[in-house]
Parts: structure tokens; sequence; C-alpha cells
């Protein structure tokens, strides 16, 4: 009997490992797409500083600018490594399924919002008239730029799941739920089964956005 308890509890400690070394793996991806959202954030921001450059007669290189900021919207791997750890290790947390594909859908519409975002960035070869109607979309691209702040915070939720999932049977602590002060805006909740989705104040949704 005593061999069998102590065979049982290595088996134990040695899933608690597997499952612990897989949070810390998923946990630094999150990190970096969370820091990609911050700065793909700043990067749309700052393209006021170019514009208003231009206005004032001061060349700016348009084309190299979009090449930059193209690679960084669409070639740079934190914005997809992410999933692929989590879906790799979805055996091992299986009531995260439903907010993959949640947050995974959330990606695909801040792919379509930076591609938008690129449409409407000036040549350089524009008149007053133009640049000032180019200033105006871009602005009105920006007013939606809560998209990705969103995506950040319910990032952030994802990885304070994982913690207390992982920690908190050892530690007793638990980290408190996100409350944000707006209730209209998404976090990751659990349904009456423990699966976590996105929802909107108390109630669940696979489209919410900020």
């Amino acid at each position: 009997m005593t061999h069998l308890l102590t065979i049982r509890a290595q088996n134990k400690n040695f899933i608690n490992q597997v499952v612990n070394h897989a949070r810390i793996e998923i946990t630094r991806v999150i990190r970096d797409y969370q820091d990609w959202l911050g700065d793909v954030s700043n990067a749309i921001c700052g393209i006021n500083a170019d514009i208003s450059l231009q206005e004032h007669g001061i060349p700016v290189n348009w084309l190299e600018k979009h090449a930059k900021l193209t690679q960084l919207f669409f070639s740079d791997r934190r914005s997809d490594e992410w999933l692929f750890r989590l879906v790799e290790h979805e055996i091992l947390f299986p009531k995260t399924a439903t907010c993959l594909g949640d947050l995974g859908s959330r990606q695909a519409q801040i792919t379509k919002y930076l591609s938008s975002f690129l449409e409407e960035l000036p040549s350089g070869f524009e008149e007053q008239l133009q640049l000032e109607q180019r200033k105006k979309a871009v602005k009105e691209v920006q007013e939606n730029i809560g998209i990705l702040l969103t995506q950040q915070a319910l990032m952030e939720d994802l990885r304070n799941y994982l913690q207390n999932l992982c920690l908190s049977s050892f530690t007793g602590n638990k980290i408190p739920e996100r409350r944000p002060e707006d209730l209209s805006l998404p976090k990751l909740v659990q349904d009456k089964n423990g699966n976590l989705q996105i929802g909107i104040g108390h109630e669940t949704t696979k489209n919410g956005d900020g």
C-alpha cells in the first residue's frame, strides 16, 4: 500500500510539473503578444506625428513607413505564437477551448483593422486637401483602437486564469478576476461547466469588442 501511494504521489507530482512548465511557456508567449499589441497601438498613434511633418512641408518616406508597419502588423511572430502554444497544450487546459476560438476570431478582426489602417496612410504625393482627407480617415480608424486594448486585457484574464488554476491549490491564494469600470467591456468568464469564454457583464458572447 505504501508503495502504491508513493507511485501515485510521484505521478501527481510529475503531472503538476508538466502543467506548470506549460503555464510558464504559455505565460511567456502571452506577454510577448501583449507587448506586440502595445507596439502596434503605439505605431498607430504615432502616425499623427508623421502626418504633421508632411503638413509642415517636411518630407516623410511613406513607402518605408508602410513597409515597416506591414512587417510589424503581419510578419511579427508575437502576433500568433500564443495561439499555437495554447492549442498545443489544450489537452492540459481543456476548459480554454472555447475562449481560444473567441480570441482567435478577435485576432482575425484585428488583422482586418490593421489592413484598413494601412489603406488610409498617405503616399506623400497628396495635395493639401487630399492630405486633410487622409488625416481624417486615419483618425477615424484610430478611434477604433480599443480593439487592441481590449485584447490586451483579455489576454491578462487568460494569464491570471492559468496562474490560479496551476498555483492556487499550492499557495491558497487566488488572483481576483478583473472588474472593468465599464461593464460593457468584454472579459473572460467561466460558464456553469467551468469553460472559459468571453463575456460582457454577466453574459457570455463570442463577438464582444472593446
